[in-house]
């Protein structure tokens, strides 16, 4: 019975391709295959990534990693070798692909890392369509060599049979206790007089209370509940002092809610600032307010210098395509930039390494290939840095670094 899955990568190429051909899983490499592209992790990362560039699609889906496993004792790693060969070659002949059969574990089974892109610059859709078909594709192949094949379980349950039985087994769920809660709630405030009333109906029920003096937000646990809920949890009209107002002032039908702020006149950056006051900013928001900043001084500079209108202008023109370049790439915080930093010169050093090895052993083709990745991570290297250095600058202004620490900024309006 051979178990097949597959899904697609995003992003860590290198790792899938390095784990799937580990030595120390493959018998030092004993069982590790390729077509058309190395068996060198590397290099084949690199080939792959070529043949993604020449069609324009370096994007999203960049691999799709599969596995097909066997019953414990059921074939030999030999065996899985040919298997695993001839699988590949018959199905994703038009793809770049490397695989390897695993014998780490006591069941035998076979990795294998298909390009996203075929010779024709198809990509490769990963969707329940394609993984039935190469589900059926694998019981062909288990078929023709006698190897046992997954028999379907049937069709499942309904949604709706499956919550009316979990309804009827289990006792509440998370939002059916807090309507219970809140409903024996309003209940014993209907029927109490004051709070200690209030609280004997409720323990009456069943409901163990934690409140006081030292109880930040008072709690509210049902008989059979293993946690319970805080005031504040349930709702504005829920807390110690919103339950005693509304016991005392019951006859006025009371129900307290959140005061609005008063309006007010704000120029645009103060509008940015109010938006953005209980959150954490991003990078692109810090970028887009440095615009908004130097647009500013722009309009106040230029009528009185003239000559400064071609530095603002590019100033501003850097800052907008660092700002696409910050939304393309969903880079949100520094400390990620400087993460991909670090990561495109360990990159970089590795195709240095890997071009000296190619220069060696003559191969005009792959040398190109690396050459061509090459000038591709030092772009993209110093589009990071100068993001970096942009920011720096932008953290010089008082507000602009008030931004990127997450902090509250209160402005005055004239």
């Amino acid at each position: 019975m051979a178990v097949t899955e597959i899904k697609p990568i995003h992003f860590t190429t290198g790792k899938a391709l390095k784990y799937v051909m580990n030595p120390s899983k493959t018998d030092e490499s004993l069982y590790v295959f390729s077509h058309k592209c190395s068996t060198d992790y590397r290099i084949a990362d690199i080939q792959m990534k070529v043949h993604r560039m020449r069609f324009g699609k370096d994007s999203k889906n960049l691999l799709h990693h599969g596995m097909v496993s066997f019953v414990k004792g059921e074939i030999t790693a030999e065996a899985a070798y040919v298997f695993a060969q001839k699988y590949m070659q018959e199905y994703f002949n038009s793809y770049q692909y490397c695989g390897a059969v695993h014998v780490d574990k006591e069941h035998i089974h076979f990795h294998f890392l298909i390009n996203a892109v075929d010779e024709n610059g198809k990509k490769y859709n990963s969707c329940k369509r394609s993984l039935s078909e190469l589900r059926a594709w694998t019981d062909t192949c288990c078929e023709r060599d006698s190897l046992s094949v997954v028999i379907p379980k049937g069709k499942g349950k309904s949604y709706k049979k499956w919550m009316d039985e979990r309804t009827e087994s289990e006792a509440w769920s998370k939002d059916t206790w807090t309507k219970k809660i809140k409903n024996d709630i309003d209940a014993a405030i209907e029927d109490a007089g004051d709070w200690e009333h209030f609280l004997k109906i409720l323990k009456e029920k069943g409901y163990f209370i934690k409140h006081g003096e030292k109880v930040m937000h008072i709690l509210f646990r049902p008989p059979g509940m293993k946690a319970g809920r805080r005031g504040h949890q349930i709702g504005d009209a829920y807390t110690e002092q919103a339950i005693k107002d509304r016991i005392r002032f019951k006859e006025y039908h009371f129900s307290p809610v959140r005061m609005r702020r008063p309006k007010r006149n704000f120029s645009p950056i103060e509008k940015e600032l109010f938006s953005l006051k209980h959150r954490r900013t991003t990078v692109s928001t810090v970028v887009a307010l440095g615009i908004h900043m130097l647009a500013g001084s722009k309009m106040k500079v230029l009528p009185k210098y003239p000559r400064l209108k071609n530095r603002y202008d590019k100033r501003i023109r850097d800052l907008a395509l660092m700002l696409r370049f910050v939304q393309t790439k969903g880079i949100t915080s520094r400390e990620q930039i400087e993460q991909r930093i670090a990561e495109l010169q360990t990159q970089q050093q590795i195709r240095k390494a890997s071009l000296k090895k190619l220069d060696l052993l003559e191969n005009p083709e792959e040398v190109r290939e690396v050459k061509v990745l090459l000038k591709d991570l030092e772009k993209n290297l110093r589009e990071h840095i100068k993001l970096i250095e942009a920011l720096d600058q932008i953290k010089d202004r008082t507000l602009a670094s008030n931004l990127e620490r997450g902090e509250s900024t209160n402005t005055k309006t004239k």
